[in-house]
């Protein structure tokens, strides 16, 4: 799933889309895909202010340069804020499926 959504971000696009239930057509696909691009996401990034949750060290060059944030697993538990965490959580419970949210014990 995880090698689709990096080499064909179309085709990921629209089969979490059927998974989520949602219909989707080319536009919202085009959009959803410049929207959560490294590109923008870094463009996002670096308009923001040191003091609004501002991520450090990412690389402009080399394999490392399409990345938004350093990765480690659960990282954003730490790393965003208890509100917000908690807003992400709980839009979760209500929009995943059943099978879903006790799969990932939501």
């Amino acid at each position: 799933f995880f090698d689709e959504m990096r080499t064909e971000p179309a085709r990921f696009i629209h089969r979490v889309s059927e998974i989520l239930g949602l219909q989707v057509n080319s536009n919202i696909v085009r959009n959803v895909m410049e929207e959560t691009s490294p590109e923008h996401m870094k463009r996002v990034q670096d308009s923001q202010h040191e003091d609004i949750n501002h991520y450090q060290g990412l690389a402009t060059k080399g394999t490392n340069s399409r990345k938004v944030r350093n990765a480690e697993l659960k990282g954003y538990e730490h790393e965003l804020p208890k509100n917000v965490l908690q807003e992400c959580v709980d839009a979760a419970r209500f929009h995943l499926p059943k099978v879903l949210r006790e799969r990932f014990d939501i």
